[in-house]
């Protein structure tokens, strides 16, 4: 991305911002872009959302949009808290007792999950039924599913191969 595009975005970032601060407080929220300075992320903390005057609703969907245009999600959001929770019935002391997890920020999750409502529907159909991991379908069918080619393939005197993509 070019300097200038940067700069635009970061114009468009801070006229979002602005139109929802108006939009919200009924006065002019001005101000020229400056194009040394770059935008700030809204901080999501609960105090911050319970404590201001515009919904959360509506200060995730001005986050979200910004974003967007900026092509960036924060580091703080990347960041994943790994928890291992035990097993049932499982001792304790055995490290394979445990089952880890990863607890993401929320915001991003929302927003993740936002992203896939909208790319699924468009992506799902263009994908071939038969891929690894597909609504309904396990790696257990695939692994049947090429079994079966090459014997097919074996008993028809013909020759078949694999080729593993990683």
């Amino acid at each position: 991305m070019t300097p200038s595009h940067k700069r635009n975005r970061v114009c468009q970032l801070r006229a979002l911002t602005r139109a929802g601060a108006r939009q919200q407080s009924g006065r002019r929220a001005g101000g020229a872009c400056s194009t040394g300075l770059q935008p700030r992320i809204l901080q999501l903390n609960t105090e911050g959302l319970t404590a201001s005057k515009i919904s959360v609703i509506e200060k995730l969907a001005y986050t979200f949009k910004a974003l967007v245009i900026l092509l960036q999600i924060p580091k703080i959001w990347r960041r994943a808290l790994v928890v291992a929770i035990p097993k049932p019935n499982k001792p304790e002391g055995d490290p394979k007792s445990y089952r880890p997890i990863s607890l993401l920020c929320i915001p991003f999750k929302i927003l993740e999950r936002l992203i896939y409502a909208r790319v699924e529907p468009i992506v799902d159909p263009l994908l071939p039924g038969s891929r690894l991991g597909s609504g309904g379908r396990s790696t257990v069918d695939q692994v049947t599913l090429l079994t079966q080619d090459i014997e097919d393939s074996f008993s028809a005197k013909k020759k078949a191969g694999a080729v593993l993509s990683i």
